[in-house]
Parts: C-alpha cells; structure tokens; sequence
C-alpha cells in the first residue's frame, strides 16, 4: 500500500466536436485536474481528510493489492486515485480517445509504474466475461453516462441497461470486504430510486447503504448545483 498519494493530474477532455468522442459519451462532460485531497467519484472523507475512495482502497485487502474495477472509466482520475492508494485497477471505457487520454494522465502523474490495465471495450460485455470467468474485485466503480455507444457500436441505456449491469457487477464483488460504488447523471431521476436499484442489486449480503446527491456549492453563500446521483454499498466488515 502506498505511504503516500502522489499528485494526481487530469488534463482536460477533447474540446466539443470531436466526433469519435462525442460517439461514446454526453456533450456536456468536462475534464478536471485532480489533487490529492479530491475525489471526483466520492466527495466523503475520513476524519483525517483522505478521499473516501482511497480508504476503502486501503482498507479492502491491507495484506496485499485490493483488486479495483472501474466502468465508463473516461479519463481516469479514480483509477488514478486507486492505483496511487495501492489497488490493482482495471480500467475500462469505450472510448478510444478517453482511454489514452488516461495513460497521459497516469503518465503525468508519474504513475507509469502503478498496475493498471487499460480496456477498451463495452462494459455491460466485459463484466459478462468477468462473471463467466470467477473474477471478484474489492471496489467497483461504475459511473455512466445515460447514453453511450461502445466500440463495436453497442447501445448503452441507463434506464434500460444499469439494472442487470449491477447485478452482474455484485457477482463481482469480494466475498468480504468490499464495495461498489455508483454514480449517475439522469438528474430526473431520483437518489432514492437509484438507492432502491443498489439494494435490489446487493440482496441478502450484509453491509451500510446510502444514496443521495452529490453537488458543486458556491464558495460565498448557500446554493449549490446539482452534478449527479449516488449510491454505495460497503460490505459489514469494511464498515468502522
């Protein structure tokens, strides 16, 4: 495990019109740069200020390298921020394009050596695969657009599509500590429904749900913009 989280920096996505982009993802997605204390997936932190995400990390598998899946990855700032906390990231998205704008990134962040494997490839038919194939992972990370098109011009739906991906995604999961973590931008829908839809997903397995919606406020005054809806689940013995 990583003693400390080194900078992490994400340039920014392709300027609007790029049409191999735009095939794969919504018009109104923008790049960031990403610090140590920030965490684009998870804005909660411990009582000592490290990103949620990096606690879980370290927390999953203390002995050896947690095993981290992240789906509709982009450009990958939490596959980044896993890597730097010492998990073996999978990272998949179906854009060519944010797929190596990613390895810049990890370059960047003088990461070059952190175990990461970069997938090109439609999530809903790479986590098929990792079923048939026995895989499980600690953390999974899945953020996706509603409507996306993967590289052999699969259609993604959110409404239609994330239920069954999420099921597949818990048979996924470690039998002990793990979690997932999910992320959508359907505004119209709502944090309980998509909260309602991870408990669905998770069944009988025991550990802390929680849903709600993550938001951009205003540095001086109250308001704060709607970004995106959450869910999470975080199995009992990774709950302190």
């Amino acid at each position: 495990v990583a003693a400390q989280v080194p900078e992490l920096v994400v340039h920014p996505l392709p300027p609007d019109g790029d049409p191999e982009f735009a095939r794969h993802h919504d018009a109104d997605e923008f790049g960031c740069e990403v610090r140590q204390d920030e965490d684009p997936t998870v804005r909660e932190h411990d009582g000592e200020g490290t990103p949620h995400l990096e606690v879980l990390v370290r927390a999953a598998d203390p002995e050896s390298k947690p095993r981290v899946l992240n789906l509709f990855a982009y450009t990958g700032a939490a596959s980044l921020l896993a890597a730097a906390a010492g998990a073996e990231v999978t990272h998949v998205d179906a854009s060519k394009k944010a797929v190596a704008w990613a390895k810049e990134n990890q370059a960047a962040s003088k990461l070059g050596d952190a175990p990461v494997r970069w997938i090109l490839d439609d999530a809903r038919k790479f986590v098929a695969r990792e079923v048939r194939r026995g895989k499980r992972y600690h953390v999974i990370l899945v953020d996706p657009p509603k409507f996306g098109r993967g590289p052999g011009g699969e259609v993604w739906d959110l409404f239609e599509h994330l239920p069954a991906l999420l099921a597949d995604c818990v048979a996924l999961l470690a039998a002990e500590r793990s979690a997932i973590v999910l992320t959508a931008y359907a505004i119209r829908a709502s944090a309980l429904s998509i909260g309602q839809l991870m408990e669905e997903a998770i069944g009988d397995r025991k550990g802390r749900h929680d849903c709600g919606e993550l938001a951009i406020r205003e540095e001086a005054g109250r308001r704060a913009v709607p970004t995106s809806l959450y869910a999470r689940w975080v199995s009992h013995d990774l709950v302190r």
